[in-house]
């Protein structure tokens, strides 16, 4: 769907192949689940933030409920540039 628009999706098959896959594919967002075999979606979270170079991501995932603590991983400032999404 997202080619139609013009925009071309990569995909990876779990965290670690997600970031060997951003090593070389420059991604304006990023779609993870939180539940991925090898490197789940925390740790790939934080191991994208400390490469410094953390574009936008949306976390969809149906693990967890109501009850889940969920610690940010980093804070949320205005998406108006992709430098206001490093902190």
């Amino acid at each position: 769907m997202v080619s139609a628009w013009g925009m071309v999706p990569e995909t990876a098959a779990d965290g670690q192949d997600a970031l060997v896959k951003l090593a070389d594919f420059p991604a304006d967002v990023v779609l993870t689940d939180l539940n991925m075999p090898n490197l789940d979606g925390f740790g790939f979270l934080q191991r994208l933030r400390d490469s410094g170079d953390m574009p936008p991501t949306i976390v969809l995932t149906a693990f967890g409920g109501r009850s889940t603590n969920w610690a940010p991983i980093g804070s949320w400032k205005s998406p108006s540039s992709r430098a206001a999404w490093r902190s």
